[in-house]
């Protein structure tokens, strides 16, 4: 038991929490009650306690013993010899207050209840207009208190003008003479001041709102006119102020680190409490008012009971022994006994043991060597003086020191460190790679559309997150989208980037927004692997990795980007680490020898040579593949160079190869010829250009790799006078989704054969242009949206298929979301998905399926408007 208790004393620290159950560092505290044997054999127990409490260390736990038989004379008695006539309303919790408010607990202290004195000391008065108006009566009464009142009733409290502090400048300097001023602006709440009024007029009991004005409501907290109300509201109140004046002194709110240093909650110890001391009507009203107020509040109460209190909770009281059972079955049943407002919800009730039971056993003897005092966790390392003061001389003489230029840079690319758990970025000399889950950092901005594609994302998060708050038994699960954010290179990527990015969001937005209340939520975490992915080994190990140990509901990671040197070490190690990628557009062959948990959505260059051998044969035409000189990392265009030299053997391929743009390509012309461009989106305008050029009326079919969708979706590179009216076609990975058209946007309706999963990606896509977001580049849904959504929907499915395996059966515990092992086992298992791109099947392999590819055609690149159109091999 008093393991459990100092437990319970200990706060959790502020980050999520793995199991979802408890609040962000704080969780709901019971109110445990020891009923006791009828004799005195355990009358020292809350004394010893007590006395553990007091030796606490490194930080004080601020804690009281409270002897309730004796607690309401003394703080009448108090009241009184303080030159005055009230009484409290509720003595015992009084006698509480005044214990916890003492100067003895350091910088534990709690040093404010205001909330609490002032609806004490207003149940407590008199108000009789005595000829006036009752309001009149009333404002004298509050400005009593404000100015004088509350120092001299309860003399250890800092004075109310304090919050005058919290006021703009000019307002201060403008007021600081004029009381009757400072005071309406404190009555009425008004700028910044006047904590105390605006609260009392939003919380739930007594029904604040039937009152115009605070002060017609605290005319009737005061005698005679809290007799017209229910006692219980107004002890509610009482009780409610409180546990509020408790709440603040713990809410972290910005730079207050005395707030973060509170690593152990209040201990109340109430000795002797029974139905006729005021003792059990305490408990009672706690009860009810964190059912009522649904807030969660620092409070740890243990108290000893008899056995004849009316616990009432329906069955015997468990021996003690079983307190961690106990306290785990209390915890679970919490959440629905709450929401019913049980009037035993919060309380957890054991049996202490009777003279002369049950020797202890071998726990209780091990857990007795830790007894000899309490010590809370230490204050987090930001929170600590020393490291609070270290931060400030760093971050002032730092700069100072260095010019300010470490602090500028970061500064102007909004790259600085970030106190969000879903934010962790780093400069790394000329550019801001990490991964963030929220809009307080957003990759490269300079891009409109890709700002926008990251912002919604972030506020469907937060949708999620408050989906899952009000129904915790929805499947929750995170993703990384893991790409090429910022480009330094002068590669024009932005649209490509954004393309996928809006077709996660789509998907995202339809399950987050669902009616169900057992759908699916999705979080999405959007990690940066710098430009062209040179930073993605970096990245991996320095947050990613992390980030997935830290964290299990973070399932895998989408995107990858482009494949080179980097993105391949990055899959390695993410592989070495069980966790599964899904990758959108990488189509080197060798990637799936890299890890067990890798999988593609687009086949590999193999699959890619060989569509183009099917083509030319279909055409009884001769290839010749033209790129520039690649660069020596990039391992994309390396592989598919072998892949076509493969799949034309024996006969040789022709290679035209140039360095700079300058020297004259060696094309050749006729329409027998097709020319396969071979290298990354940023080349095949002056492949195009060349053809334009050298053969006006004897053009060659030009034939584009699967990166030129890049191309494609920047209207910025194919806007160019030189590339009016010259058709190009490319390799496309997702036929199916751009073939849907421009009635997929418009009604909601794929121009291709309708079908469910085309339908409602159309409808999807619909509404994402509805939202008022940037205007695509394409009038039709571009191949990139479609690919990034189906890779989304494979973790969805994957847990869908986990979930189903339990059947109907209850007696199968079952956790919400599987460990991502079972995630990639249950992706490897996937054998007939059908996707808005085409059916997927990783039974069979994890690269995707040759039969995914399909050649499509623009008969203008210049103009964007103008419709694709299916060349080779499209319909799935």
């Amino acid at each position: 038991m008093v393991d459990l208790i100092r437990k319970l004393i200990n706060r959790p620290r502020w980050l999520p929490n793995p199991d979802k159950t408890d609040l962000r560092g704080d969780r709901a505290l019971p109110l445990l009650c020891l009923q006791q044997p009828p004799t005195d054999s355990y009358r020292g127990f809350l004394a010893a306690l007590d006395d553990r409490l007091a030796k606490a260390r490194p930080d004080k736990v601020p804690h009281v013993l409270i002897d309730v038989a004796g607690a309401g004379e003394r703080a009448k008695s108090r009241w009184q010899t303080e030159g005055s006539d009230r009484v409290p309303l509720m003595p015992l919790l009084d006698e509480i207050h005044h214990a916890l408010a003492a100067n003895r607990f350091g910088a534990a202290r709690i040093r404010r209840f205001r909330h609490y004195r002032l609806a004490a000391w207003l149940s407590a008065s008199e108000v009789r207009p005595a000829g006036e108006r009752d309001d009149r009566a009333v404002t004298a009464l509050l400005r009593t208190w404000y100015g004088v009142a509350e120092p001299t009733l309860f003399p250890d409290a800092e004075p109310v003008l304090a919050e005058s502090k919290a006021l703009r400048l000019l307002t201060a300097v403008f007021v600081a003479w004029h009381r009757p001023l400072r005071f309406l602006l404190w009555s009425t709440g008004k700028w910044g001041g006047g904590r105390e009024p605006r609260w009392f007029m939003r919380q739930p009991f007594m029904v604040p709102l039937h009152s115009t004005s605070f002060v017609g409501f605290a005319e009737r907290i005061t005698k005679p006119s809290n007799e017209r109300e229910k006692p219980e509201q107004l002890k509610r109140l009482l009780v409610h102020a409180f546990l509020e004046d408790l709440r603040l002194a713990f809410r972290p709110r910005g730079l207050r680190p005395r707030r973060w240093r509170r690593t152990a909650y209040v201990t109340v110890l109430l000795d002797g409490v029974t139905d006729a001391n005021g003792g059990w009507e305490l408990l009672q009203l706690i009860n009810d008012v964190r059912n009522e107020s649904g807030e969660i509040d620092p409070l740890l109460v243990v108290s000893t009971v008899d056995r004849n209190v009316s616990t009432a909770s329906g069955r015997q009281a468990p021996p003690v022994h079983a307190i961690e059972s106990e306290y785990s079955r209390w915890r679970s049943a919490l959440p629905a006994r709450r929401q019913r407002m049980d009037g035993k919800a919060r309380f957890l009730v054991v049996r202490l043991p009777e003279p002369g039971g049950p020797e202890p056993t071998a726990e209780d003897e091990k857990a007795a060597g830790n007894t000899s005092a309490i010590r809370p966790r230490q204050a987090p390392v930001l929170a600590r003086r020393s490291v609070v003061l270290a931060m400030v001389l760093v971050l002032v003489g730092g700069p100072l020191a260095t010019g300010g230029t470490w602090l500028a840079n970061r500064w102007a690319h909004n790259c600085l460190p970030h106190v969000s758990s879903g934010i962790a970025v780093k400069w790394t000399g000329d550019e801001c790679v990490g991964y963030s889950d929220d809009s307080a950092m957003v990759f490269s901005t300079e891009s409109d559309r890709l700002n926008r594609a990251q912002t919604a994302i972030f506020t469907m998060n937060r949708e999620a997150e408050k989906q899952f708050d009000q129904n915790p038994g929805r499947p929750y699960f995170s993703v990384v989208y893991f790409a090429a954010l910022s480009a330094n290179s002068g590669q024009e990527t932005a649209e490509a980037i954004s393309e996928e990015l809006e077709g996660i969001w789509i998907r995202q937005k339809q399950w987050n927004t669902h009616p169900s209340r057992e759908g699916t939520l999705l979080r999405v975490i959007i990690a940066n692997g710098g430009d062209s992915m040179r930073k993605a080994n970096t990245v991996t190990e320095d947050f990613l990795i992390p980030l997935f140990r830290d964290d299990p509901n973070v399932l895998g990671v989408i995107g990858m980007d482009r494949t080179v040197t980097e993105t391949e070490q990055a899959i390695w190690k993410l592989g070495g680490e069980g966790i599964p990628v899904i990758a959108t557009t990488l189509t080197g062959p060798h990637l799936p020898g890299l890890s067990a948990t890798y999988f593609s959505l687009a086949p590999g260059n193999d699959q890619q040579a060989m569509l183009m051998r099917e083509f030319t044969d279909s055409k009884q035409a001769k290839l010749t593949v033209y790129r520039p000189k690649p660069d020596p990392g990039d391992t994309y265009v390396a592989t598919l160079l072998t892949a076509i030299e493969q799949a034309f053997a024996p006969t040789a391929v022709r290679v035209v190869e140039w360095e700079n743009t300058d020297a004259p390509i060696d094309v050749t012309c006729g329409p027998d010829q097709v020319a396969f461009y071979a290298g990354r989106e940023d080349g095949i305008a002056t492949l195009l250009t060349a053809v334009g050029q050298k053969c006006r009326e004897n053009r060659p079919s030009v034939v584009g790799d699967d990166a030129v969708s890049r191309f494609v979706a920047q209207p910025s590179l194919r806007q160019v006078n030189e590339l009016n009216a010259i058709p190009l076609s490319y390799v496309s990975m997702g036929s199916r989704t751009v073939l849907a058209g421009s009635s997929c946007g418009t009604s909601s309706t794929p121009a291709s054969t309708p079908e469910h999963t085309l339908n409602e990606f159309c409808k999807g896509y619909t509404g994402q242009l509805a939202a008022g977001g940037t205007k695509p580049s394409v009038p039709w849904p571009a191949e990139r949206i479609g690919v990034a959504y189906d890779a989304v929907s494979l973790y969805q499915a994957a847990v869908a298929r986990y979930r189903s395996r339990r059947g109907n059966s209850d007696a199968l515990p079952q956790r919400p979301i599987p460990d991502r092992a079972v995630i990639a086992m249950e992706l490897r298992e996937l054998r007939a998905q059908t996707g808005v791109t085409g059916p997927i099947n990783f039974h069979e392999r994890r690269d995707g399926g040759g039969d995914r590819l399909a050649i499509l055609h623009i008969s203008d690149i210049s103009d964007v408007a103008s419709q694709v159109q299916c060349v080779f091999r499209c319909p799935l």
